[in-house]
């Protein structure tokens, strides 16, 4: 039996070293096609090209050595049953699940093999890789955003960034471990909590943070909070955080130790609990496809070559968007962080039991109609689409699911219903960017038409931006006496979501009414640029009002906070006492969130002229006139004002607490003799 375990493995390694390229020219051909062009437009040579594909060529490794042993299993096994080997083995008295203990050997050598890759040749060359890349693309600028980043301080603490943009970052940890930052704490680690923080050259100045220190029973006790506190890291800002690890850098020592920190801590480590486990199951691939390839591939050796290198290249891609597809529900929260890698390996490894154990006694026939069934939910099954409804007229999903296109399309993104004639959908590693053509983009309160519609769609189905070019649309809100709709329509526009809710519009050279319709409507503003912050701001530039399609006023800025009465466009004619006068106000911005008008108003009949000044802010507004004035504020369920006319004062605040309306007023009025209180 040795001789024949000798065989197996000589037409074994050749076999897999063939394919191990095959697979690893393939992989390392769309890493080319996807640097190419980013690399040769900054300047980048071949050479520059080079170094990054040896710096991730051990990554690339643990990815093509599965599928290698996969294929290369494969086609021996095809060789060797269209030869009648395996038929002259077995009537030697050799058992077929005897024959096929090399392959599964082999496989666990071989995930060995892409473990020891793993743990110690991948961290420093994702490293390397990374500097390289940074290198090229930056010139020396900080990249942003970073997520998940690592660096040491000055006096050996270690710092934990969980996503870094721009000169701000969030969810911050600092784990002073010798006792340095805070010595006054006692002789044991302390760490510190920040939810957001600012990087200031080498200063980290974090707010609403918590200082923990470690009991002698080994216990965390909450020490202090603070508002505001600066730490000397000790370190420029960007090369601090260059030379921090992310998640791909690290091995799986070093990811266990930031697991557990984050655990004593209370930040959710569910995403470095899934690339701990993605570690470990990319590394055991090698031997489950094995397991499961071998009886399979012997089972469909009769078929030829042929076929066992469709089924193995068929497999492995169908495995591979297995894996990315349960590594990404895990991330979402739909499966436990630690078995997201794991599940397609347990589906795999069970079928691949199932069948080395009964492998004498299986025939090829009915197997036909459970491999079909296996492959066509592998190879559907890559990432996630963006939508958690779809329905087309016609539809193509490319191998992986990393591309999608449709024509006559419905489906949901969240709380959005979205209608198109055309779609296009691609998967960068980390958002869904969508492309649609005559698309219905609606929801709650908001409906959007447009020639050309795109969108990025996050990792957990949730609407980030969308864009759209010849578009009209509505949004509801609430007016001063009853609900109204807004209508607008312009060339381009943008909008903002947060959390599934549509927070900010602009658009340019956009025109929007409240009247039924846009054509030939009582009053149509058109702007050069408009911003719409639903249900809060409207607020435009360039601003051309037309009455009934003819021209009847210009404005350089025009801004008014919805739900109130807004500053008029027009000049106001109107009495007060025994005199008529003309009122103008001229709109202006101090920034976005704070506007205000100046008006004159002119008593012909008196001869004078009074002026006034309007603000308003996200929280309030403040109006000032000859003798007058009225300072308000509103908060969430409550709004305060304080007026005063002349000799008399009134302050109102009211508001609702659950279903119960509340309010308190005071008011002061003065004459010649007396002095008036009412509360």
């Amino acid at each position: 039996m040795k001789g024949v375990d000798r065989y197996l493995w000589r037409e074994l390694l050749p076999t897999f070293g063939v394919a191990l390229l095959a697979f690893l020219v393939f992989i390392g051909l769309e890493l080319v096609l996807s640097l190419s062009d980013t690399l040769f437009a900054r300047g980048a040579g071949a050479g520059e090209m080079l170094r990054l594909l040896l710096y991730k060529l051990p990554s690339l490794l643990t990815l093509a050595i599965p599928a290698g042993v996969l294929l290369a299993t494969f086609l021996v096994l095809s060789r060797l049953a269209s030869g009648r080997e395996l038929l002259a083995f077995q009537a030697l008295g050799y058992p077929l699940r005897r024959l096929l203990a090399p392959f599964v050997a082999f496989g666990l050598l071989a995930s060995l093999s892409s473990l020891s890759l793993s743990e110690f040749a991948v961290p420093p060359s994702e490293a390397a890789y990374r500097h390289e890349l940074l290198s090229v693309l930056y010139k020396g600028e900080i990249p942003s955003p970073q997520e998940h980043v690592f660096f040491r301080g000055s006096e050996g603490e270690l710092y934990y960034v969980s996503n870094y943009q721009g000169s701000r970052a969030q969810g911050i940890v600092v784990y002073d471990l010798e006792g340095r930052l805070f010595p006054e704490e006692g002789p044991f680690p302390t760490l510190l909590t920040a939810e957001e923080g600012s990087f200031q050259g080498e200063k980290l100045v974090l707010r609403e943070g918590r200082l923990f220190r470690f009991t002698e029973d080994g216990g965390l006790e909450e020490v202090l909070r603070f508002d505001r506190l600066t730490l000397a890291v000790g370190q420029d800002v960007g090369q601090g955080l260059l030379d921090g690890k992310t998640p791909s850098e690290m091995s799986l020592r070093e990811l266990a130790a930031r697991i557990g920190l984050l655990k004593e801590t209370g930040l959710d480590p569910r995403n470095l609990v899934v690339e701990f486990h993605s570690k470990l199951a990319i590394a055991a691939a090698a031997f489950i496809f094995a397991l499961f390839g071998a009886p399979l591939g012997a089972l469909l050796g009769r078929r030829g070559r042929a076929a066992g290198a469709v089924a193995g290249f068929v497999l492995a891609a169908g495995a591979q968007g297995l894996f990315i597809w349960t590594r990404t529900l895990a991330r979402r929260g739909f499966l436990p962080a630690s078995l997201g890698g794991w599940l397609p390996h347990l589906l795999l490894g069970l079928l691949g039991v199932f069948l080395l154990l009964f492998i004498d006694r299986l025939r090829l026939r009915g197997l036909w109609a459970a491999l079909l069934v296996l492959v066509l939910f592998t190879t559907a099954s890559g990432v996630p689409p963006p939508f958690s409804e779809l329905r087309a007229r016609e539809l193509y999903i490319q191998s992986g699911a990393n591309l999608i296109q449709g024509e006559g399309i419905s489906a949901r993104v969240r709380e959005f219903e979205l209608h198109a004639e055309g779609l296009k959908a691609t998967w960068d590693g980390e958002t869904w960017s969508t492309q649609t053509q005559e698309a219905e983009l609606s929801g709650e309160g908001f409906s959007l038409l447009a020639r050309v519609l795109s969108a990025v769609i996050g990792p957990d189905g949730e609407l980030i931006s969308a864009a759209a070019q010849d578009f009209s649309g509505s949004s509801h809100f609430r007016g001063p006496e009853k609900e109204e709709r807004l209508l607008f329509s312009g060339k381009w526009a943008e909008a903002q979501f947060s959390e599934g809710e549509l927070v900010r519009i602009e658009a340019k050279a956009a025109r929007f009414s409240t009247c039924p319709c846009l054509e030939g409507a009582p009053y149509t503003i058109h702007a050069d640029r408009f911003v719409l912050l639903p249900k809060r701001w409207l607020y435009a530039e360039g601003v051309l009002v037309e009455a009934f399609g003819h021209p009847a006023g210009w404005l350089p800025v025009y801004a008014a906070r919805l739900g109130e009465e807004a500053i008029p466009l027009f000049p106001e004619l109107g009495r007060s006492g025994d005199h008529w006068f003309l009122r103008w106000r001229m709109p202006f911005a101090v920034r976005e969130g704070v506007w205000g008008a100046v008006g004159l108003t002119w008593f012909p009949l008196a001869g004078r002229v009074d002026p006034s000044l309007q603000l308003i802010w996200e929280g309030g507004s403040l109006s000032l006139a000859r003798e007058e004035g009225n300072l308000m504020a509103v908060g969430d369920n409550w709004q305060a004002s304080l007026s005063w006319k002349e000799d008399r004062l009134e302050a109102l605040f009211k508001g609702a607490l659950g279903e119960v309306d509340w309010s308190l007023a005071w008011g002061k009025a003065e004459t010649d003799d007396l002095i008036y209180y009412r509360a």
